[in-house]
């Protein structure tokens, strides 16, 4: 449920557009990765999935589920890799993290997931790849119009200022 409700156009298209959704989880680039998590949060809570939870292990895990989500967020990636590579080459790594070190390994293991399709069989690399493609030209299509709407507005603004 990480991309729940994605609607096919990045964090920082929608910051810049002023899209409503942006504004209402922060305004920025991460925006987006903050309404998946909100989707996320939403229907662990109303399934019911965290109710049998003792007292304050319902809240921890919610924002561990939050942690993770952000994480996917590509404006954080330069930050989460140096997160990773500050935990030390080795093996069991797990074993000798804290809890932070931990979280770092988790949010890693999530993101490697998320950028996984690229290295799948080709005929689902392929698949995922024509998704991405999409969206692409679909985030393009609308930069293109807003680009033209500025441009027609500006044009306009111009002639009825020209004596």
């Amino acid at each position: 449920c990480h991309d729940m409700q994605h609607m096919g156009v990045g964090g920082a298209y929608l910051a810049a557009s002023g899209a409503a959704l942006a504004a209402l989880h922060g305004g920025d680039a991460g925006a987006l990765e903050r309404h998946h998590s909100f989707r996320a949060h939403s229907l662990l809570v109303s399934c019911g999935v965290l109710d049998a939870l003792p007292p304050g292990a319902r809240e921890r895990v919610l924002a561990e589920v939050h942690g993770l989500i952000v994480a996917t967020d590509m404006t954080r990636h330069r930050r989460m890799l140096e997160a990773l590579q500050a935990l030390g080459p080795g093996r069991d790594l797990w074993a000798k993290a804290d809890d932070e070190g931990r979280r770092v390994i988790l949010q890693a293991l999530i993101k490697t997931a998320d950028l996984s399709n690229l290295v799948r069989p080709f005929p689902l690399s392929l698949l995922s790849a024509a998704r991405v493609a999409d969206e692409l030209l679909l985030q393009a299509r609308l930069e293109e119009a807003r680009a033209a709407a500025a441009a027609a507005a500006a044009t306009a603004a111009a002639v009825a200022s020209d004596p």
